[in-house]
């Protein structure tokens, strides 16, 4: 149970950060359309709601046979979850492969810009109070 444990800590150590990363590229690539955010969110929530779905029902209909011996013995219905490791597997490879298409703009600021923003942040701010 502890290694169970420690994997599932490191796993979601690592991936906790992906929801703000994720919400962050989305407001980028949606650059002056930022109001358009909501819908984007909406057609993530449907996608992952229909995969759920979809894997909830390739469980149900798939059954592993036990063989049991002895008077009485009545074999119990177990689920096949494999399914389930099956998709995951092959949606975050396409995951994989889809962000690696991401390009990223990045403005580095020289001192010079850095300096002269917070000048500029500073008295703006002087202003309102």
């Amino acid at each position: 149970a502890l290694p169970i444990l420690l994997v599932v800590i490191i796993g979601e150590f690592f991936s906790a950060p992906s929801v703000t990363i994720v919400d962050t590229v989305t407001l980028q690539y949606l650059g002056k359309h930022r109001d358009r955010y909501g819908l984007q969110r909406m057609w993530g929530s449907l996608g992952w709601g229909l995969a759920m779905l979809s894997v909830g029902i390739g469980i149900d209909h798939t059954h592993i046979e036990a063989v049991f011996t002895g008077l009485g013995c009545k074999a119990p219905d177990y689920k096949n979850y494999r399914i389930a490791f099956i998709v995951f597997g092959v949606l975050m490879s396409i995951a994989l492969i889809v962000s690696t298409q991401f390009r990223f703009h990045y403005h580095q600021l020289t001192q010079e810009e850095d300096n002269r923003e917070e000048v500029t942040s500073s008295q703006g701010g002087d202003r309102k109070s």
